[in-house]
């Protein structure tokens, strides 16, 4: 049933509106905490393609989206797969386009910074 579900929303992320995007990403990370590694792996090898083949703003901002909720809602997968989210996220934190740019902030500090390095994050920024 997951691999269904996946396949009819992963072409739905791509939608015009980002609430929508947003909504389906949500949807998504919550499918992922019941999803095979291999269904995971297609997410990610999905939100990649959209990042690093279309790169437009549309695009980056929806994988930020999608990356993030992942991050939020299912933080196991997240860790478990974090050799290739990781690396996206720090890619991300360098975006040009803003809202794209924190949304991967946010992935970079809750996941990669230990919980001691979070009481002084105010002072580096």
């Amino acid at each position: 049933i997951t691999a269904r579900l996946i396949k009819s929303l992963l072409p739905a992320i791509s939608d015009n509106s980002i609430t929508v995007c947003k909504f389906f990403a949500i949807a998504i990370a919550n499918i992922c905490k019941l999803s095979t590694d291999k269904q995971i792996e297609i997410i990610i090898e999905h939100l990649h393609y959209l990042y690093f083949t279309k790169y437009d703003d549309h695009s980056r901002t929806t994988v930020s989206l999608a990356t993030l909720e992942l991050a939020k809602i299912a933080p196991e997968k997240f860790k478990q797969f974090g050799e290739k989210l990781i690396p996206l996220a720090l890619i991300g934190y360098e975006d040009e386009i803003e809202d794209a740019k924190n949304n991967f902030k946010e992935i970079f500090v809750e996941m990669a910074i230990s919980n001691n390095a979070k009481l002084y994050l105010n002072e580096f920024y």
